[in-house]
């Protein structure tokens, strides 16, 4: 099984003949259900939710199956900063106000998370942190083991503290 992204929101799975013959069944013979089980389970292996409407195409001469599909976006924009000084030298780039900001320690790095239409906010920390893009799974994983610093009107405060 292959998945390949397309733009933000969509991706297509090839399953191959090899990949079906593992589930018992061929290109030929897949039903629709079929399909939407092995989809299902191999995005969710994978990490990545899904949403909206699954167009199922098959080619079954070539010996597999191709399947789009389209995914919910991430919620959340992160930037994540090697060092505290990174991170402290990044602050005063940020807008006076962020809103649903939240910052994040694991691991002695610092990770920003800021809300999904805050992309000239991303630009311009890129110069101190990289931007980092995480699936749902990732992302809990992080909120379970990081430890929280700041979020909301504690980060802006938290900003104003270390910016003046």
């Amino acid at each position: 099984m292959t998945i390949q992204p397309i733009g933000d929101t969509s991706a297509a799975l090839y399953l191959s003949a090899a990949d079906l013959e593992e589930h018992g069944v061929t290109g030929g013979e897949l039903t629709l259900e079929q399909a939407m089980t092995l989809t299902q389970a191999a995005f969710a292996r994978a990490g990545l939710t899904l949403a909206g409407s699954i167009e199922i195409e098959a080619f079954p001469d070539l010996g597999g199956v191709l399947v789009f599909v389209h995914l919910t976006p991430p919620q959340r924009r992160w930037v994540v900063f090697d060092s505290l000084d990174a991170l402290l030298s990044a602050l005063p780039l940020l807008p006076h106000e962020v809103g649903d900001a939240a910052l994040y320690c694991h691991e002695e790095r610092y990770f920003l998370s800021l809300p999904r239409q805050s992309e000239g906010c991303m630009l311009r920390l890129s110069e101190y942190g990289c931007s980092q893009s995480f699936t749902p799974v990732q992302e809990a994983a992080l909120l379970e083991h990081a430890h929280p610093v700041a979020a909301g009107k504690t980060f802006d405060r938290f900003r104003v503290c270390f910016c003046s």
